[in-house]
Formats: structure tokens, sequence, C-alpha cells
């Protein structure tokens, strides 16, 4: 049994079994390999945007490492200065009131002094 059928551009009957394809298949060949290379392009496009979008994920994640590592870093230094500072502040309090309590004695002295002449 052969299968046949008209082509609009062919009067005669085209045989599928034949070895040359007229030339209405040629033309949807080429298409097709046309939309095939067009797609192979997207593919490559796809696949460099791809790659790309991995190397700047990468980049991204060391440098949000960093961060997080820097923002470690930060929040030693500012819990030290606050311990630091609390130091600071106790020992100004400190000399604050033997300051006054030194002016307090010199004071007394001056009054026992004067008192004394």
């Amino acid at each position: 049994m052969s299968l046949t059928m008209s082509l609009p551009s062919d009067t005669a009957p085209y045989s599928v079994l034949h070895e040359q394809p007229p030339p209405c298949f040629l033309w949807i060949y080429h298409l097709d390999t046309t939309a095939d290379a067009h797609h192979t392009e997207e593919l490559q496009t796809m696949t460099d945007h791809t790659e790309t979008s991995s190397a700047l994920t990468s980049t991204l994640d060391s440098q949000v490492t960093e961060w997080r590592e820097a923002q470690q870093t930060i929040n030693t230094l500012q819990a030290k200065l606050n311990r630091l500072h609390g130091e600071t502040s106790r020992r100004h309090s400190t000399l604050l009131a033997l300051l006054a309590v030194t002016q307090l004695v010199l004071a007394v002295l001056v009054l026992a002094i004067l008192i004394a002449r």
C-alpha cells in the first residue's frame, strides 16, 4: 500500500516513500532548521545568563558572608565600647567624689589655719 497526498504546487500525487521530497517540504525543513538554530541560540543565551546569574549569586553570597562577619565584629566592638564607657563613667564618678572630698579637706585646713592665727 502506498500513501499518497496532493500538494498545491504539484499536480501529481506524492509517494511518502519517495526519495526526494517536493520543494514545499524543503521549505518546511528550512524553517524547521532555522527554528532549531534560533532555539539553539536562545538556549545558549539562557545558559550564558544562567552562568552569569550563578557567578553573581556566588559573589553576592560571599559578600553577604563578609558583611555578616563585619557586622559581628562591629557588634563585638560596640559591646566592648559600651563596657569601657561604663567603666570610665564609674571611674569619673569616683574621681569627682575624691575631688569633692579633697576640696572639703582643703577648706577645713584653710579654715583651721585662719582660726589658729
